[in-house]
């Protein structure tokens, strides 16, 4: 098994592909690309069964993109989904995460019309995906198009590529027209796209171009001076650089090496010898060690085994290219060989049995992939089941309190305690409680505190504990969850500690379980130290707060209540477990039944929603000053998610108005989900099921809902909503070793607290857009400051723009809007599921709430109030411990700029200093997340403002 590598006559092209793809989708420029197919990710590799097409012609910035989708029956799942990116270089180029999806969308079928908005987007090149299973496997070949300016003329002529997946060498050709023709027009093909006429005006020389006399006609181009990757081809006029038509963008894929061919050299025979070459695991990581047995009747000392990690670089037509990366000889008959993958890598990779020395075969090639490593789940010796614990925020003044020893997976006799690092206030015990007083005063930063466990046998862990501590009257928080434990979690080795893992990094609260198996309640409450009710059978309620008052379950109506006191706030919680039987989604699936929502009412499920809202009205009539949660699995879903635009996900039904989730509704409660994602094409957060997709039906699909929720009335204020399930759990039957431990996704809802008011009318079902105080919001700041910062703001180019990871990124559509006018707010490379508020500056004013999606980012409009004073402000990004990030703005008055038409420079960014974060109250809303640092990048001429994530928050897609 020798290092030293073999001559090469040539290098190969799939680096250089990968890093030409890189190089020119960073790089880019504005108003370059039309629509064309994508790309494979290399022409010796099977190209994705599925298809992605864009529908919508010469799509401008603020437009509906439509998209056609299909794939396989065996690739469908209710994960699959669509995504575009405002930068192409963000996009999973190499079927791997780089960066967030600017906008993205579910698509559960094996076809269908993906709908996805522009908003938060700038003009120039974008590219999209549909990809598997909340992966970033490609299901179809990626679509580059252009994206053009909100008020651009579309010029009238035609400019189209007709050949279908060039590369690199092929001859390309273009048919074109034009209204006005001209000797001097001419078409020109950019290697690099930012070099072409993006604004119609010159840039760099042409790679390839020629004259189009003509009208209309073809033209044929060469690409022998070309590289791989994403390339740009322009109509233009009469020697110059204004278009005769939009633009075209395609992928130039590298030159296909005949890897399957048995073409042979002069001195080879014309077909490998008839030996046989199989590699072992055929679908291995990075990880894993190769082993390729083989055999021949070409026996020789020198006979020897090649991998190459360019597929292009080995011997595919049984000469020399390039030096193998790794070689070993065999010099027998049969045998194996042994390699390891870390040696090659992550990626595509080609390996051959040769010859005695050289390069003839010996057998049929094999192309394979290195994948990464799966994700480490932990190991199997003692540790504690995470690595950090965000407590709930701690008014000042109060005392901490904090059960961790239970987080210890291995046996907790003899194992010790000690306090590692941390504030002097907080303290852990050698038996494992964390304990402290709250300061008199906010600090800058939450409390902490390192623990160190050691169980005496070698064996130590750590854990990293954050106590929030906010101002007396500021707005308490709570992290409701409903959560389905299937059978108590029994389907699923060590489900206890996984279970309190999810509890823990996910931040909950107050959760009501259901399949609790009369125990599993209560115990996983007093691992944490924490207060519980459980029923002798299927529901139980888990809560940090304090327990009173609870309601049992009966025959009739299988759900509990109790009265969890927060602070000086009592909060009346319910939860509940409806009959599962007679399903309605497999009725419309399964038996084509129309009469959905009236068979509905006389199923024992909706008897129970009946006796459910009859024993919740007390509680709800007196929601207004002690408010109502309820957390239940209903096995239902919901008229808000079947609608008639998401009917091609729900097996054709339309619109059904499911009575169960309506009856809850009528009572006054509000779905905090769809309070908060209103739009279920977008979001569905389908709760069931994460493991359960097959179904013995003859479509073999099981039906994917949401039938899970966290319904609320009264003084709540919702911050966020999202559906949970840690990991990727593998779907049944191979569940065991999954950390999810459910069949059905969690639903978690963040609220705070308002003022108690007196019962009037059901709660409004609107999320907070404008700085008018309300019942259930968070208390406006009353002490306006300036940010010092303002006027030292670097404006910056958002389709150019990079981060270092780990880093949060603000962009604005605008620098300049009208009082009454909106801007687009974009968040980028937030981790999952992230909530933060919008104020305006110089006086602080709640403009409302955003959450980052599951792919870390986000975009949504938000309104100037009418009253803004004319001048510099600026957009703050709050989440605890003070302002995150800040762009500035400028409020122009009403009458000047009024259509709202984006002004000045997007994507301008501030550095916030110690006076900015000051600016706002330190917790303004509290929130039970993770520590953050505030690091700023400063470099020449630019400045980076960042969020470093503190610590690792594993939600549904961590």
């Amino acid at each position: 098994m020798g290092s030293n590598q073999r001559p090469a006559a040539k290098r190969g092209t799939w680096i250089s592909f990968i890093c030409g793809v890189l190089l020119v989708l960073a790089t880019t420029a504005f108003g370059m690309l039309a629509v064309v197919p994508g790309a494979t990710a290399a022409s010796p590799v099977t190209a994705p069964d599925g298809t992605l097409a864009l529908s919508t012609a010469n799509p401008k910035v603020g437009d509906t993109l439509t998209f056609a989708f299909a794939t396989t029956a065996a690739e469908v799942d209710g994960r699959n989904w669509v995504a575009i990116y405002d930068h192409p270089s963000d996009g999973p180029f190499d079927q791997a995460y780089h960066k967030a999806s600017t906008h993205y969308v579910y698509v559960t079928t094996v076809n269908g019309i993906a709908t996805l908005p522009t908003t938060g987007m700038t003009a120039g090149s974008k590219v999209a995906y549909f990809l598997a299973k909340d992966g970033y496997t490609w299901l179809a070949d990626p679509v580059a198009f252009t994206l053009l300016a909100a008020g651009a003329t579309v010029p009238t002529g035609t400019l189209t590529l007709t050949t279908p997946h060039p590369e690199v060498g092929d001859p390309i050709t273009f048919s074109y027209a034009t209204a006005t023709p001209d000797p001097k027009n001419w078409i020109g093909a950019y290697d690099n796209p930012a070099d072409g006429p993006v604004n119609q005006a010159k840039g760099a020389a042409a790679t390839v171009w020629d004259y189009v006399k003509s009208a209309t006609g073809t033209l044929t181009l060469a690409t022998t001076s070309m590289t791989a990757g994403v390339k740009s081809a322009y109509l233009l006029y009469q020697d110059g650089y204004q278009w005769l038509a939009v633009p075209v963008s395609f992928y130039l894929l590298p030159a296909a090496p005949p890897v399957t061919t048995t073409t042979t050299t002069s001195t080879t025979s014309t077909a490998p010898a008839s030996g046989t070459f199989k590699l072992s695991p055929a679908n291995p990581t990075v990880d894993d060690t190769l082993t390729f047995t083989y055999s021949t009747t070409k026996v020789a000392a020198n006979n020897w085994v090649g991998l190459y990690a360019d597929p292009n670089g080995g011997p595919y037509d049984q000469t020399s290219h390039q030096s193998s990366t790794v070689w070993s000889y065999t010099g027998n008959a049969s045998g194996t060989v042994t390699f390891s993958a870390a040696s090659l890598g992550v990626g595509k990779h080609v390996a051959y049995f040769l010859y005695d020395d050289g390069y003839t075969w010996l057998a049929q090639p094999i192309l394979f992939t290195v994948a990464a490593a799966p994700p480490v789940t932990g190991t199997t010796g003692p540790h504690f089941v995470t690595d950090d614990f965000p407590l709930t925020p701690h008014t000042v003044g109060a005392p901490v309190s904090q059960k961790i020893s239970a987080l210890w997976t291995g046996d907790s006799t003899g194992v010790t305690f000690t306090k590692e690092s941390g504030d002097d206030w907080l303290k852990v015990s050698s038996a494992g409680v964390v304990t402290g007083t709250a300061p008199a005063g906010v600090p800058v930063h939450p409390g902490s505190i390192t623990v160190l466990a050691d169980d005496g046998k070698g064996d130590t862990g750590r854990l990293s504990l954050d106590v929030p501590v906010v101002a007396a009257g500021t707005p308490p928080v709570i992290v409701a969850a409903t959560w389905n434990l299937w059978d108590a979690g029994t389907h699923v080795d060590d489900a206890e500690h996984k279970e309190l893992a999810a509890i823990v990094d996910d931040g909950l609260t107050v959760i009501g379980v259901q399949e609790s198996a009369g125990t599993t309640a209560a115990k996983l409450a007093d691992d944490l130290g924490w207060y519980s009710y459980q029923s002798a059978g299927d529901v139980g309620l888990i809560s940090a707060f304090p327990i009173s008052s609870t309601v049992v379950p009966s025959v009739t109506l299988p759900a509990a209540a109790a009265t969890i006191t927060v602070g000086t706030r009592a909060i009346r919680v319910w939860t509940a477990h409806l009959d599962e039987s007679d399903y309605g989604p497999d009725r419309a699936c399964f038996n084509s039944a129309t009469d959905l929502a009236v068979h509905e009412t006389t199923t024992t499920r909706y008897a129970q929603a009946k006796a459910l809202t009859a024993a919740m009205a007390p509680d709800l009539a007196r929601a207004g000053t002690a408010p109502v949660i309820l957390l239940g699995d209903l096995a239902s879903p919901s008229e808000k998610d079947w609608t008639a635009a998401t009917s091609a996900s729900h097996c054709q039904a339309g619109a059904v108005a499911w009575p169960v989730p309506r009856a809850l509704q009528a009572a006054g409660l509000v779905d905090s989900y769809r309070d908060y994602s209103p739009d279920p094409a977008a979001d569905p957060a389908n709760t069931w099921s994460p493991v359960q997709l097959t179904h013995t039906s003859p479509t073999g699909q099981e039906p994917q809902d949401r039938i899970d929720y966290v319904d609320y009335a009264g003084g709540l204020n919702v911050v966020e909503a999202h559906d949970l399930a840690t990991g990727w759990p593998t779907p049944e039957p191979d569940v065991s070793a999954n950390d999810w431990t459910s069949d059905h996704e969690a639903a978690v809802t963040t609220f705070s607290l308002g003022t108690p008011t007196p019962p009037t009318s059901p709660t409004s079902t609107t999320k907070p857009t404008s700085s008018a105080p309300s019942t259930g919001r968070p208390s406006t700041p009353v002490s306006p400051t300036t940010p010092t910062t303002a006027s030292t703001g670097t404006s910056r180019n958002p389709s150019t723009s990079t981060t270092d990871s780990g880093h949060l990124l603000l962009r604005l559509n605008k620098t300049t809007v009208p009082q009454g006018g909106s801007v687009i707010v974009t968040v980028s490379d937030a981790p999952a599921r992230t909530s933060f508020q919008v104020y305006l500056h110089s006086q602080p004013v709640l403009l409302g709430a955003l959450t980052v999606d599951l792919h870390g980012g986000s975009s949504q409009s938000f309104t100037i109030p009418a009253g803004t004073p004319v001048g510099a402000h600026q957009i703050a990004l709050v989440r605890v411990g003070g302002t995150i990030a800040m762009a500035a703005l400028t409020v122009t008055a009403a009458s000047v700029n009024s259509s709202g038409t984006p002004g000045g420079t997007s994507g301008v960014l501030v550095p916030t200093s110690a006076a900015t974060t000051s600016s706002v109250p330190a917790n303004p809303l509290a929130f039970t997340g993770f520590a953050i640092g505030l690091p700023i990048l400063i470099g020449t001429g630019l400045i980076v403002l960042g969020v470093l994530l503190a610590r690792r928050r594993r939600g549904r897609h961590a």
